[in-house]
Order: C-alpha cells, then structure tokens, then sequence
C-alpha cells in the first residue's frame, strides 16, 4: 500500500511540474511569436519607406495639343544616351508595347603603393531602369524619334490614322 501512495504522489507530482513546465514553454513560444511578428510589422513600415523614398523615374505620356503626336518623357539621371535601349513590340495588331531601358556599369580601379607594397582597389557599379507601356493604336510605330539630353529622355511618336487591314476575298472563278 505504501509503495502505491508512493507511485500515486510521484505521478501526480510528475503531472504537476509537466503541467507548470508545459505552460509556461507555450506562454514563451507565443510571447515570441508576438515579438516576431511585431518586428515583421516594423520591418514592412520601413521598406515602405524606403520604397517611398526611392527615385523612380516619373514617366508622363499622351498627346499633344494638335493629336499629332505621341509622347512619353521621362527624367533618366545617372544615364547616358549610349546607355539607353528603346524597342517596340508590334506583332500583335491589337497591342503594341514599347520597352525603354537603361543600363550603365561602371568599374573603377584605383592601384596605391605603400612602402614596396602596391594595393590595388577595384569598385563596381551596376544601374538599371526599364519599364514597358502599351501603345496607342493609331501611332506609327516605324517613325519613332527620340533624344536625351539633360537627364530627360523625349520619345515622339507620330500619330495617323488607325490602320485597318481589309482583305479582299474575290469568288473563285473571277479574274482580276
């Protein structure tokens, strides 16, 4: 009977530390999982300042006044007009998209000597922009003109009437 009472208070005791242990083990893994996601909340704050802050190229395009010509400008600092790649996609009859990039790298090496040591340095630089936007249907997309100068990249686009492709079909047999 006593070694009974002895194995009974045991488990109860054993139940009883497992229950404050267990507790107390879930109490700390939720507080940490709070802590995480508070960080997490801050974390989103600051890239969206951070994304707030950035100098993304402010792209303005339409017509002008006299509907004759398409424009897009853009203000491309950093840049040179060797960096900048224009392309215009017109497969698709219905949408034709023009694709504007930039891209400049840049290398630098600066060697230095110190005593009959020489150190050399090298730094490297990678910029890049590109951004897409559909066109208008009634723009000529063959005569494309467009500068850089001053930071500000000016695209025209001549404006005509919208093209309409008809295929004549004529009845088999007719000549003509």
């Amino acid at each position: 009977m006593q070694r009974r009472n002895i194995f009974i208070v045991t488990v109860l005791f054993a139940c009883s530390i497992s229950q404050i242990y267990s507790k107390s083990i879930f109490d700390d893994l939720q507080n940490s999982i709070d802590e995480m996601q508070k960080e997490f909340a801050e974390m989103k704050k600051d890239m969206e300042e951070i994304a707030k802050k950035q100098d993304l190229p402010k792209v303005e395009s339409g017509y002008d006044k006299d509907k004759k010509v398409y424009f897009i400008k853009m203000q491309l600092p950093g840049f040179e007009k060797k960096d900048i790649e224009i392309k215009v996609d017109s497969t698709n009859e219905k949408e034709r998209i023009i694709f504007i990039s930039a891209e400049k790298k840049s290398e630098k090496e600066h060697v230095s000597k110190v005593n009959s040591f020489e150190k050399k340095e090298f730094k490297s630089g990678f910029k890049q922009f590109q951004t897409t936007q559909t066109l208008p249907a009634d723009v000529k997309v063959d005569k494309i003109d467009w500068s850089y100068e001053n930071n500000l990249l000016e695209i025209k686009i001549p404006v005509g009437e919208k093209e309409r492709k008809i295929k004549v079909i004529k009845a088999r047999g007719q000549k003509g």
